[in-house]
């Protein structure tokens, strides 16, 4: 038998454990999406000067969202098939196994 059982006290913290590695080795790939910022429409974060703002990773549980931001169709589908690959090799590498059926995994 592989891995901790429903119930095991232990589950949840090596669980997080695992998730946070996972999480910051896909951050430092480099593929955090930087988008404009402007105080005027957000003023509860940034600098005074506006700018951009990091869009980092949103984690619940066992949920992530990552968001990207393309200015023509081809550089979204390459930022995408960059990031799959990017997280499905992190994955592996941690011991996860991602879940790409229909219903679990989407992109939009």
């Amino acid at each position: 038998s592989k891995g901790s059982k429903p119930g095991d006290p232990l589950g949840d913290v090596l669980f997080t454990l695992v998730a946070l590695r996972f999480l910051r080795s896909v951050d430092d790939q480099g593929l955090v999406t930087m988008a404009p910022w402007d105080r005027q429409r957000f003023p509860f974060r940034g600098n005074d000067d506006g700018g951009e703002i990091s869009l980092q990773d949103v984690s619940y549980l066992d949920d992530t969202l990552y968001s990207h931001v393309a200015d023509v169709a081809s550089d979204a589908v390459h930022k995408l098939c960059c990031l799959v690959r990017c997280v499905h090799r992190q994955a592996t590498l941690h011991g996860l196994i991602l879940n790409f059926t229909a219903g679990k995994s989407e992109v939009t």
